[in-house]
């Protein structure tokens, strides 16, 4: 017993120093949280979407959901979840979600085998409830370019 309280005792003190200087989110939030996290505001300011193709996306926002899996330690989320916000500002007719997740090893949750997520961020798109399409982890062109592609099927 003593053993294990020394064990236990020693992860949490490697991961409080890991952990000192970031803030981990962990559930859902919303954009004002995500801005908490260095560097997430800027990398939205700096962003600018693609315009003209937001604006086809638009056509196809009817009843249009969205969930934005992500994690504040994961480096494709830090480059993708703030260019997502901003986006998603332009589409206001898209109900977006967005839920901080925490490592597969530790997720006692279940979420990642009940949404069948493999990496972070995963975007998942849903019509009248249904799912209709992912972005896992980076676009495969850009992400404006992405989800006009999953939505206008």
């Amino acid at each position: 017993m003593r053993k294990r309280a020394i064990f236990v005792i020693a992860i949490l003190t490697i991961v409080s120093f890991i952990f000192a200087s970031r803030i981990v989110i962990i559930g859902e939030t919303n954009p004002a949280e995500i801005f908490m996290l260095k560097d997430w505001k800027k990398i939205y300011e700096d962003y600018s979407p693609d315009l003209k193709t937001v604006e086809e996306i638009k056509k196809f926002t009817k009843d249009v959901s969205a969930e934005v899996y992500f994690g504040t330690w994961c480096k494709d989320s830090r480059h993708n979840v703030p260019r997502l916000i901003k986006i998603f500002e332009l589409l206001p007719d898209i109900k977006v979600k967005y839920v901080g997740i925490i490592w597969r090893t530790c997720d006692r949750s279940g979420l990642y085998k009940k949404m069948n997520l493999k990496r972070v961020p995963t975007i998942i798109f849903y019509k009248n409830g249904k799912e209709v399409g992912r972005i896992i982890e980076n676009p495969i062109k850009t992400l404006e370019k992405d989800i006009l592609n999953i939505l206008s099927k």
